[in-house]
């Protein structure tokens, strides 16, 4: 449904060492033992990002730290802890966070992709439907959930551009399942024409007249051959 686009920056090499921009954790981090995770941001082409905003969390704390224009930062962490690395940035964005574990000295790759979004407008031959369960997947894994409102519209929120399978189920209506791409920060228009939710209601309706017309049926040519 959408036409992709493939995230490209320019790469700029320094012959100089990176320097390093960051904010140390308070609390007490402070006083642990502290170990520097050396983080390169790249794009899904894999070119180094500069000027992307790294943000460190762990239990009790938490440091960031931009990168240079060769796409590094060197964080500093708690030795041995658990660390999760999201980013920040007007451009960029992650899904999820990349998680490091028993931290120690180490290099870490970030791989983001530009930002995006979608809304999601579900609708019957009656008009909009509410209360619609909807689901966002990318390779198997729900990234965001939620539930569609009184006009029949749920909105993402800000995700990574690229291919997503979109889940729409309510009682009494067909699963909807659609595959789709997000290359925007706003796709409403093309979901809204192809999201649509069918009612279940009539289909049973016939079905159950075809049912009780066949009995009917059968009992009469019953009663005549009993004759």
């Amino acid at each position: 449904m959408r036409h992709g686009s493939v995230l490209f920056a320019v790469v700029v090499l320094l012959s100089s060492a990176v320097f390093p921009v960051g904010a140390a954790a308070a609390g007490s981090a402070a006083v642990q033992d502290q170990t520097t995770l050396t983080v390169s941001v790249v794009s899904q082409g894999g070119a180094q990002l500069g000027g992307v905003t790294i943000v460190a969390t762990w239990e009790g704390g938490e440091s960031t730290a931009t990168t240079a224009s060769n796409g590094k930062a060197f964080v500093d962490v708690p030795r041995g802890a658990d660390v999760n690395l999201t980013i920040s940035s007007d451009r960029f964005i992650r899904n999820a966070p990349v998680t490091v574990e028993d931290a120690s000295a180490q290099e870490v790759t970030v791989e983001v992709a530009r930002r995006g979004s979608v809304t999601v407008a579900t609708t019957s031959t009656e008009g909009p439907v509410e209360n619609v369960s909807v689901r966002l997947l990318r390779d198997g894994e729900a990234v965001v959930s939620g539930q569609t409102d009184a006009e029949g519209t749920f909105s993402s929120g800000v995700l990574e551009q690229g291919q997503y399978t979109l889940v729409a189920e309510k009682r009494g209506y067909y699963t909807n399942r659609t595959e789709f791409r997000i290359d925007s920060e706003d796709d409403r228009e093309e979901l809204k024409r192809r999201m649509r939710a069918r009612g279940r209601g009539r289909e049973r309706q016939s079905s159950l007249t075809l049912v009780i017309m066949i009995a009917l049926l059968l009992l009469i040519l019953f009663l005549y051959t009993a004759l």
